[in-house]
């Protein structure tokens, strides 16, 4: 219980100028993974950071129940346990990087950078893997109840089209001009000649080697 007259302290722990690169880099971090709360100077930095890698490990987690309830201007009491809830988080993703419960409490950004590192190339794979699917899942839903205007222009003249292109296929299939008697018994490049002849086709035929009919007398 705390003393008669005094007041639950809320207060982060100031960033010391050796860790400020490293916070202006988790915020950069962050922005680019999709947390835009970050930039809003008027949040506390533990609201800002570890509110940040509550928000990557959901949208990472895939097909994890990885549930993290995320206050602004928590107590003491409750960062700590939101640090413990962010560590399991953390080791249901099989984060290989270690951190520390207190680390995240006194906000060590030169140890929680590298796994908001790692954090964020969890979720762009996420987001790469899954985004086809939730494409292709959003157009067919959007196929059930509406219509493109490209797909009405192409239904209004798919039959014309298909009429044209079986036209064109039946004008242009290859005709038979010439009619041969049962040949008699030929090598297999003669007769590949002779059928490519009854279409139509004129094929110079190489000499045979030694020529034909060559000095008898």
């Amino acid at each position: 219980d705390w003393p008669a007259g005094r007041h639950k302290m809320t207060a982060d722990v100031r960033i010391d100028e050796g860790e400020q690169e490293f916070f202006d880099k988790i915020i950069d971090l962050l922005l680019a993974g999709g947390y835009f709360r970050a930039r809003i100077a008027t949040l506390s930095p533990f609201d800002r950071v570890i509110g940040g890698m509550a928000y990557c490990i959901t949208a990472s987690s895939g097909d994890l129940d990885v549930d993290i309830l995320f206050e602004e201007n928590a107590s003491l009491g409750e960062k700590v346990r939101l640090g413990e809830q962010v560590l399991a988080g953390l080791l249901r993703l099989g984060c290989p990087l270690q951190l520390e419960t207190y680390q995240i409490r006194s906000l060590r950004y030169r140890a929680i950078f590298p796994v908001i590192q790692w954090l964020i190339k969890k979720v762009i794979e996420v987001r790469e893997e899954t985004g086809d699917l939730v494409r292709a899942y959003s157009v067919e839903q959007f196929g059930k109840q509406y219509t493109a205007p490209d797909d009405e222009q192409f239904a209004a003249c798919r039959d014309d089209a298909a009429r044209y292109a079986s036209h064109v296929a039946s004008h242009y299939r290859a005709r038979r001009r010439y009619q041969r008697n049962a040949p008699p018994e030929r090598v297999e490049r003669d007769e590949a000649h002779l059928t490519l002849l009854e279409y139509g086709s004129r094929i110079k035929l190489a000499a045979k080697a030694g020529g034909d009919g060559g000095g008898g007398g």
